[in-house]
């Protein structure tokens, strides 16, 4: 029977738990998905609602297996049911996702000053690579083969360096993975011809806040989502990130860096978030310290603790109105008392 697994890893994910409001809502997004895209998938409408009519597919679900926190969802195929798209539902999933996190979107945010700095720093190749991509991927699946191969290969060949940085890493590695997802669909995307702008934009709308949900528990919980569809035929998978997640919510990440003094009052070392209080205006500024960051500066974080007053920088994430909703943590300055 085909199946989708959702796998979240990392933080406590990783010893088979979730935040149980995060699971919740991740649930509850899961499921409106899928049947949003089977509904999509056998009669190309977009419900308005997912109501027991539209809900006629059956899909089961597993109990969460430990090692990390997944569930796999089976599909109960109904044999002679006709389709408007005769695909599996793995694909129409890849096909939705594409829509939602595209190429373009991706390759632009490595195109900022701050990433653009760095990256032209240590590898001006890749740089050139991602100014093209960025153009060549104006509209859906036409990035080819060998623009995919080209930034494998110099991605493999990069200068270690840039490792440092896994803002700039993860962004990369994503956009990788996206290429890769738009090219498997470009085999198959004679399937897709006659979904109408219309329509695509009716799905986009419907699926965008679903996806938010299922990507909740990325905030405190795991740090990475797979997306696994698998049927007799393939087996296909997407990686979904925090960074996707902030984008899908209409949030925005500054791509200049900023200052600020004030005293650390909180650390969570398991899920990397914590807080700290501005010297200048009082507030509460909420921070995120990225996975591949947390162990490397443990020790500097614990340590500014003890400080009555610290100086950090981080990038702001800003909601749709422009305001600030939490820091992504770049660096521990120092303490604005040392000569």
């Amino acid at each position: 029977m085909p199946t989708v697994e959702f796998k979240f890893s990392g933080k406590i994910a990783s010893e088979g738990v979730l935040d149980f409001y995060e699971s919740a809502r991740f649930q509850y997004g899961a499921a409106r998905f899928l049947y949003t895209l089977d509904s999509f998938k056998k009669h190309g409408e977009i419900p308005k609602r997912i109501t027991r009519n539209v809900a006629d597919t059956h899909f089961r679900v597993s109990t969460p297996i430990k090692g990390s926190w997944e569930i796999v969802v089976q599909e109960i195929l109904q044999t002679g049911a006709s389709t408007f798209i005769s695909v599996p539902l793995g694909m129409v999933i890849q096909y939705a996702i594409s829509l939602i996190l595209p190429t373009k979107r991706q390759a632009e945010s490595l195109q900022s000053d701050h990433a653009r700095a760095i990256i032209e720093e240590h590898n001006k190749p890749i740089m050139k690579l991602i100014d093209e991509i960025a153009r060549k991927s104006a509209s859906d699946h036409d990035v080819s083969i060998e623009y995919i191969n080209h930034l494998k290969e110099e991605l493999k060949n990069r200068d270690k360096a840039l490792d440092l940085n896994s803002e700039i890493i993860e962004k990369l590695n994503s956009l990788v993975e996206r290429m890769d997802r738009h090219a498997s669909i470009g085999s198959d995307y004679q399937a897709f011809s006659e979904v109408s702008s219309e329509k695509k934009f009716d799905l986009i709308n419907k699926i965008r806040p679903q996806m938010y949900e299922i990507g909740i528990p990325l905030r405190k919980s795991a740090d990475n989502l797979t997306i696994i569809s698998e049927d007799e035929k393939s087996k296909k998978s997407d990686n979904i990130t925090i960074v996707d997640i902030e984008g899908l919510s209409g949030n925005t990440i500054d791509t200049n860096k900023s200052i600020i003094a004030g005293s650390l009052k909180r650390y969570d070392k398991e899920n990397g978030w914590g807080k700290i209080r501005e010297t200048s205006s009082s507030k509460i500024v909420n921070f995120l310290v990225r996975k591949n960051e947390k162990r490397k500066l443990l020790t500097e974080i614990l340590d500014a603790m003890e400080s009555d007053k610290v100086i950090i920088s981080g990038f702001y994430v800003r909601d749709p109105s422009g305001a600030p909703t939490y820091l992504i943590f770049d660096s521990y300055i120092g303490n604005p008392d040392d000569d």
